[in-house]
């Protein structure tokens, strides 16, 4: 298997329960934009990581991505913009536009998830 670098990235601007952050879509497709050029596939779900975003489609493409088809020598860049927020207990999340500001836990990607599933990769 050949060396393969590859990139998920995540722009989220639409939020039920926060402010909007418009520029972070534009930051995201900016970087899809030139990772493409310096030769990395961006993995994307028909756009579905931009914009608005839901808990589901972020666990989905996140496991995904750090599960299959990698290698011990490939390259992976994980690129999120969007909000992020911290619990009663310290714990933070990436925030997706259904995330609720007083449970975070309930619709948030936990970071440690993300730390977990980079580990395992």
């Amino acid at each position: 298997m050949t060396e393969q670098r590859r990139a998920l990235v995540v722009g989220i601007s639409e939020y039920d329960d926060l402010s909007q952050l418009l520029a972070c879509e534009h930051d995201a497709v900016k970087m899809q934009n030139l990772l493409k050029e310096c030769g990395y596939l961006v993995f994307d779900d028909n756009d579905s990581l931009i914009g608005k975003v839901s808990f589901v489609d972020l666990k989905k493409s996140i496991i995904k991505f750090f599960t299959e088809d990698s290698g011990p020598e490939d390259t992976l860049i994980f690129y999120f913009s969007g909000h992020g927020l911290i619990d009663g207990n310290g714990r933070h999340y990436l925030a997706t536009s259904e995330i609720s500001r007083d449970k975070p836990y309930s619709d948030g990607y936990p970071m440690e998830d993300i730390l977990h599933i980079v580990k395992e990769c």
